[in-house]
């Protein structure tokens, strides 16, 4: 495959396998090896796996959450690809201090990932998006 179709394949197929809840599929968008910096994750993190871990500690806070790919673009082999999130906070907010109840409230927000592709799937990136916007609607921060 191309990078061009690399990229825009991951930005659909990140929506279609995370709203389906299809971690295998969601986990072949990236390299086994893959290094992640992600709100939350200081120094960041390492592994296919912990990138599925992850998204499922999002989804554990909002079962009802959903991801929509919205563009994507760059320069091999670097993409960025927006999302935007929303989902209803039905779930436990993992917080530093244990998790905290379910506040029932809904979020709405961008976010962005900027990511390296090798071999066809996603080697490294770098996932933005506002943590206090999120907090913000949860009622939680002012």
């Amino acid at each position: 495959m191309s990078f061009e179709k690399d990229s825009a394949e991951y930005l659909a197929g990140a929506e279609r396998t995370v709203n389906a809840r299809d971690w295998h599929g969601y986990g072949a968008y990236f390299a086994e090896d893959v290094h992640m910096r992600v709100p939350g994750a200081i120094g960041g993190m390492q592994g296919r796996g912990a990138r599925i871990d992850f998204v499922k500690g999002i989804v554990r806070t909002f079962p009802d959450g959903k991801i929509f790919g919205l563009r994507v673009f760059g320069v091999d082999p670097w993409a960025c690809c927006q999302f935007r999130f929303e989902g209803t906070n039905t779930g436990p907010l993992a917080t530093p201090d244990g998790d905290a109840p379910p506040t029932g409230r809904s979020v709405t927000f961008p976010y962005c990932v900027v990511a390296r592709f090798e071999n066809g799937v996603i080697a490294e990136f770098d996932e933005y998006f506002d943590r206090l916007e999120m907090l913000q609607q949860l009622g939680v921060a002012p």
